[in-house]
């Protein structure tokens, strides 16, 4: 018996992403009540031509096997959308959670054009690439191509695209070994963002947050704790769609302040010191 069932939407001349990812993923668990609001997205922004709706049992009551928490069954989802993309046919694919929600920007020209781009990068590379519409980068860099980020840590998997090359890796992934997905994707993947994010989540507390960090013992509750204080800081609980988004334009802005600015500038600023320091004469 699989523990994963597939809907499908279809739109027509190909979706807002058409020749540049061929399928949208969105992982959803059985009666879950989020299914309405993640279809009204989008039917709004179309994506891509056929979107596969992957529902999930859950591991209580799909038994699989080296699963026993919610973190390594969200790991098991993104494995098994990584295969059915592939058996598809799929090199390029949107992978969502059902809670997500996007701006406009998120079909705009200018963000097509810069998914575009750095996914053909990618795929001449041969890099497995995970590109975010809208991570929450904590220590992000900017990258050699236009508006992405390079994201050393960042949390926020709602809404990416995975190319040929990573989902291969997600396929033949041994479950057991994820743990977390975000962490997994920092060491597996070369995982970027959008400079201007344009998709979001909002935090709230369920029983996958609850889970946050509890593989990496004390170290990963106190990471987790924290993680969750900056949600509380940003108002990414907000109920309210607009302060969410603000919150992670806030995190993005800070990050290109910190790493872009100030972090060269010191280093420059110190270079400088050293270089000027007077050579004391022996005697």
């Amino acid at each position: 018996m699989s523990c994963y069932t597939y809907a499908t939407l279809n739109y027509p001349v190909g979706g807002a992403y058409e020749g540049i990812v061929s399928a949208s993923y969105v992982l959803t668990m059985a009666n879950s009540n989020r299914l309405s609001t993640i279809k009204d997205e989008l039917n709004k922004f179309q994506p891509t031509e056929i979107v596969y709706f992957q529902i999930n049992e859950g591991y209580n009551k799909c038994p699989k096997k080296s699963v026993d928490s919610t973190t390594l069954d969200l790991c098991d989802a993104v494995a098994t959308a990584a295969k059915h993309a592939l058996n598809h046919g799929h090199k390029q694919v949107f992978i969502f959670e059902d809670d997500v929600f996007f701006n406009p920007k998120f079909t705009s020209a200018e963000t097509r054009g810069v998914v575009r781009d750095q996914l053909n990068k990618s795929e001449t590379n041969k890099i497995p690439t995970q590109l975010s519409l809208g991570s929450l980068p904590f220590v992000s860099f900017p990258s050699t191509y236009r508006d992405v980020r390079w994201t050393l840590v960042s949390t926020g998997t709602h809404a990416t695209v995975l190319n040929y090359w990573a989902l291969k890796q997600m396929s033949g992934t041994n479950v057991s070994e994820c743990q977390d997905y975000d962490t997994w994707g920092h060491a597996n993947f070369f995982r970027y963002t959008l400079a201007t994010p344009v998709a979001f989540q909002r935090y709230e507390k369920t029983e996958n947050s609850a889970q946050w960090g509890k593989p990496y013992g004390i170290i990963g509750r106190f990471a987790a704790t924290l993680l969750q204080l900056v949600y509380k800081i940003l108002s990414i609980d907000s109920s309210d769609k607009a302060v969410v988004e603000n919150g992670y334009l806030t995190l993005t802005t800070l990050n290109i302040w910190l790493f872009d600015i100030l972090l060269p500038l010191f280093i420059f600023l110190k270079t400088l010191q050293l270089t000027n320091r007077p050579v004391r004469k022996k005697y």
